[in-house]
């Protein structure tokens, strides 16, 4: 369960009360941090995007871009933390139309918003609310898996010369050198590759040579994304005390940590938070 599908749920839901009206539009859904600048809305088309001018409405009439509007709307609840439309004493900004068809909630510091617009305003309140219901009831399930760590990136130790093992990255497996980052110690150098598209963990390339080729340390390490880091350290500690295993834990700043586990894993753990 994740942020996406609970966004595609809803805008099949919405797509599905339109179609039972006979409605052609389209509908928005999000799921929005209320911290988070990044974020990524799911548009669903019913039938088609837009609708062409159409001389039998008026000789002025120029058509209609559900596409915009739709999304227009879910701007402004983004703005006024509000139901679309209207609010009195408020002039709409450029790129908004006060048009009614969008539906917001606040729950766990997420904003849900859905919208719909290819109708009357009374069609697309209608029609629009019920993915609002769909995001509010997946919102649990989303919460309770963002609790499960995801890889970050992964520290990889190279023998070699650094220049190397970034070419080989970059030429053979497509990744992208990060060059504004190029951090060096007494006894190393790390640079990183970033994934094809932006997408997934990245690589971070590692020199170290006070490191043991055959011991526990950070130059070979998995990172994990947590918004409970010492949630989760306590788990891991627990199950090494459970299994007696020695379990070092230090950290290395900005609240992240590294987790040395030597009797089971060469590769390190670093925690960090998201």
């Amino acid at each position: 369960m994740n942020i996406q599908y609970a966004q595609d749920m809803a805008v099949l839901e919405i797509g599905k009360r339109a179609k039972e009206l006979g409605i052609t539009g389209v509908a928005v859904a999000l799921i929005r941090g209320m911290e988070s600048k990044i974020f990524t809305p799911t548009f669903l088309v019913v039938e088609k995007p837009w609708r062409d001018p159409d001389p039998s409405r008026g000789e002025d009439d120029s058509g209609f871009n559900y596409l915009a509007v739709a999304w227009s709307k879910i701007a402004q609840m983004l703005d006024t933390l509000s139901m679309s439309g209207p609010v009195r004493g408020r002039r709409p900004k450029l790129g908004e139309f006060d048009l009614p068809g969008g539906w917001v909630s606040f729950r766990n510091d997420f904003m849900l918003l859905a919208s719909f617009s290819g109708s009357t305003s009374q069609q697309d309140i209608k029609v629009a609310r019920p993915g609002l219901q769909v995001l509010i009831d997946l919102l649990p399930e989303i919460i309770k898996a963002s609790d499960v760590p995801t890889i970050n990136h992964t520290s990889i130790w190279i023998n070699s010369l650094m220049t190397v093992a970034v070419d080989f990255f970059g030429a053979a497996m497509g990744y992208q050198l990060e060059n504004n980052r190029n951090p060096k110690w007494d006894t190393g150098q790390a640079r990183f590759m970033l994934p094809p598209g932006g997408i997934g963990a990245y690589i971070q390339l590692t020199i170290e040579t006070a490191q043991r080729p055959n011991g526990p340390g950070s130059a070979h390490h998995v990172a994990f994304a947590t918004p409970n880091v010492m949630d989760l350290l306590g788990k891991i500690q627990s199950w090494c005390r459970s299994n007696q295993l020695l379990c070092d834990v230090s950290g290395v700043g900005g609240g992240k940590f590294m987790v040395k586990i030597p009797d089971l894993f060469y590769t390190a753990f670093e925690i960090i938070p998201v």
